[in-house]
């Protein structure tokens, strides 16, 4: 029995644990995972993501600092692991979600183009809000707005109206009031359209709307006119009556009053007054010899 144990013994891998390479246990976790090949194929794609992102942002004009990502290892039922792709938004533009699915296409675009077998390892795409300041963000508009019958199609066209007043050079390019078209209003079918539709709309409020600097000058010119009018009226009216200064009362100096006989110093009609006043008392000081002298006071 004990030479069947030790031959087995002698057979298994356990037997001899000085045989074994002991290259596992004194190399760090660090260095064994750098050296598998799946994390150097997942380091070259993070590199390529980023780089990709950077060369999207430069070919659409978007500033670098606009946007970020955050390369996170994922897995999926059904599928090898991969990456996935979470886009930070930096800094709030309007421009950044009205074409975020454009730049969200471009940027998968171009790295199928890098990497043809970028869709087995590109998991998906996300977007995240990280945001210094949400300040300047808009409030939630009304609860109505989601399911009013107002096309897109003029919620598109008002807001690049509203771009182009805040740049617009000409007065003429500022929309005095509401302008309603009639008709069935139809989609455009892409976004090139746009700046057409906002062009034709420019041109028709410039010929139908007055500016506003005319308009103000000839109400001012008006008002002076019927001024004018009203003075010259009142001027006729004068002169077919008569002279003008029949309107008006003679000038005259105001009368002297003749005062009463005043009582001079002396005059015995004096007296009287003196009466009102209180006596003057001799008031003496006390000394501090025990002699006082009057004082008058």
């Amino acid at each position: 029995m004990s030479f069947l144990k030790r031959i087995f013994a002698s057979s298994s891998p356990s037997a001899n644990p000085a045989s074994q390479p002991a290259l596992q246990h004194s190399q760090p976790a660090s260095d064994l995972n750098t050296r598998s090949p799946m994390s150097q194929e997942n380091s070259s794609r993070r590199e390529l993501l980023r780089l990709v992102l950077r060369d999207t942002l430069n070919r659409t004009g978007i500033p670098t600092s606009w946007l970020g990502a955050d390369l996170l290892a994922a897995t999926s039922r059904g599928r090898d692991p991969g990456i996935h792709v979470r886009l930070l938004v930096k800094h709030w533009d309007p421009r950044l979600m009205l074409h975020g699915m454009a730049f969200e296409t471009a940027y998968k675009k171009r790295v199928m183009t890098l990497d043809p077998l970028a869709d087995r390892w590109l998991l998906g795409i996300s977007w995240q809000f990280s945001l210094a300041d949400d300040t300047g963000c808009p409030a939630m508009p009304h609860p109505g707005v989601w399911t009013s019958s107002i096309p897109a199609a003029a919620l598109a066209v008002g807001e690049l109206e509203a771009q182009t007043a805040m740049t617009a050079s000409d007065p003429g390019d500022l929309l005095g009031g509401s302008i309603v078209i009639s008709g069935p209003a139809a989609t455009p079918d892409s976004s090139a359209a746009r700046p057409a539709a906002a062009a034709a709309i420019r041109q028709a409020a410039r010929h139908s709307a007055p500016e506003p600097l005319t308009d103000s000058r000839a109400e001012a010119k008006a008002d002076l006119e019927r001024l004018f009018a009203i003075r010259d009226e009142d001027l006729q009216r004068h002169a077919q009556s008569g002279s003008s200064s029949q309107h008006f009362a003679a000038t005259e100096p105001a009368g002297l009053e003749a005062l009463g006989h005043l009582p001079r110093n002396g005059d015995t009609e004096a007296a009287p007054l003196q009466a009102s006043f209180a006596k003057t008392d001799v008031f003496r000081r006390p000394a501090a010899s025990g002699t006082g002298e009057p004082v008058n006071r």
